[in-house]
């Protein structure tokens, strides 16, 4: 967060930029056990934004990430995609990426094929919806021991990948998503597994300020992930952090299955309806955060229970905008709202014109519709316009008639 605080990028941003790279630096290396199931801190993070509010970080985390090394060496610790991996080149580059681990104590060395991808825009890696290939970015997401391909074309007919795995940081902007992911993608599981951090503005940097020195901040970053390359095995539970993801988790399973608790409410879910089959893999998502946490926090391979709160906090922000990526793919103008607004409020107004509609009535219309830092703004102009008027001494408006609030437009 040091290193790009002169940057252009949302803060949300930078922050899960910084999270990616360590979930990707922990490779096949690292893991949780949580009954039989292994979980691998690995992540596939998607920053969504419209055209210059910031993406950039991702090619700034990346120009970190590529030059790490091992200690006391000079090869290149991680394995990083090209920076116009496609999908043709993606699954080949994986099986490049092949990797012999030497473990300590008498084990035997460690193969694995692990990649991170960076790509400020996915829609290289992703230029049109292509279901297999969607299925193979599943595949590789759960870290399988394994991962074939037969093809028809090329010189590599066969290609066998051992324990594979990959990350990836990617930037995404609303439309690219409203045009290329059908309706029935998300409830694919490529859109349980992603992770959408959304923004709308980055903060106004000036061009002639004048960046701080950040050679100490390359430094420390480029030692602790060049150390966290060395780090392999599993990170044990604390007790108290197990309770925690055990009640997470049950909670979670309440809400999705709509049963009504009082005691529910601890930790919110995102309720848009896109989004029911993501919020089945929260707890999964909490557990590879956990560690990302625990290893950020002291390099150590032990989730305390702060690192589950931060983790959970970390989770939380970023699902509280993702409904508003939804609202931005819509792409229509605020005018076009307000209209749909003015003719929701005439139909209520309508059957009871005795008494306005509320004001509360009106934000949840207008919030499931636009993002959530623009309610107020076309709750304002439409008041401001004429199109609504409040109720003198009350919180309830009531509609004015079209051929009157046209002439404020």
């Amino acid at each position: 967060m040091d290193f790009t605080a002169a940057s252009q990028s949302p803060t949300q941003f930078r922050l899960w930029s910084g999270i990616a790279m360590i979930a990707a630096a922990l490779e096949r290396r690292v893991w949780a056990r949580s009954g039989k199931y292994v979980t691998y801190p690995n992540l596939y993070v998607m920053l969504v934004a419209n055209p210059g509010v910031g993406k950039q970080v991702i090619e700034e985390a990346r120009g970190v990430f590529q030059h790490v090394r091992f200690p006391n060496t000079t090869n290149n610790a991680f394995k990083v995609a090209s920076d116009s991996a496609t999908r043709a080149s993606l699954i080949d580059e994986l099986a490049k990426s092949k990797t012999t681990f030497q473990v300590t104590g008498g084990d035997p060395p460690l193969v694995h094929s692990s990649l991170a991808v960076f790509s400020e825009e996915f829609q290289v890696l992703l230029p049109a919806y292509d279901q297999d290939f969607v299925s193979r970015l599943n595949k590789l997401y759960n870290g399988g021991d394994k991962h074939d391909e037969s093809r028809r074309t090329g010189t590599q007919r066969e290609v066998k990948i051992e324990n594979p795995l990959l990350n990836i940081l990617a930037g995404a902007q609303p439309a690219y998503l409203a045009d290329t992911f059908p309706e029935n993608a998300w409830a694919t599981g490529i859109c349980r597994r992603l992770v959408m951090v959304h923004a709308t503005e980055g903060p106004f940097i000036s061009i002639f300020d004048e960046p701080t020195d950040i050679d100490d901040c390359l430094e420390q970053m480029d030692y602790l992930l060049a150390q966290m390359s060395q780090l392999y095995g599993h990170v044990k539970w604390h007790p108290e952090s197990v309770t925690i993801v055990q009640e997470f988790e049950t909670e979670n399973h309440k809400k999705n299955a709509g049963l009504q608790d009082k005691k529910l409410g601890h930790w919110p879910q995102p309720d848009h309806t896109r989004l029911v089959h993501y919020n089945r893999s929260r707890t999964m998502m909490v557990i590879k955060l956990g560690i990302v946490a625990a290893i950020a926090a002291r390099c150590e391979m032990m989730i305390l229970p702060s690192d589950l709160h931060r983790a959970i906090g970390w989770l939380l922000q970023a699902e509280a905008t993702m409904p508003d990526i939804f609202r931005e793919m819509r792409g229509r103008s605020d005018y076009e709202v307000m209209i749909e607004v003015h003719r929701y409020v005439m139909g209520i107004w309508g059957t009871d014109k005795a008494s306005g509609v509320g004001a509360e009535r009106i934000f949840n219309f207008i919030q499931e519709r636009v993002p959530s830092e623009k309610v107020e703004r076309i709750f304002s102009l439409m008041e401001k316009s004429a199109m609504l008027s409040r109720i003198a001494g009350t919180d309830k408006f009531v509609p004015k008639p079209v051929y009157e609030h046209k002439k404020t437009e």
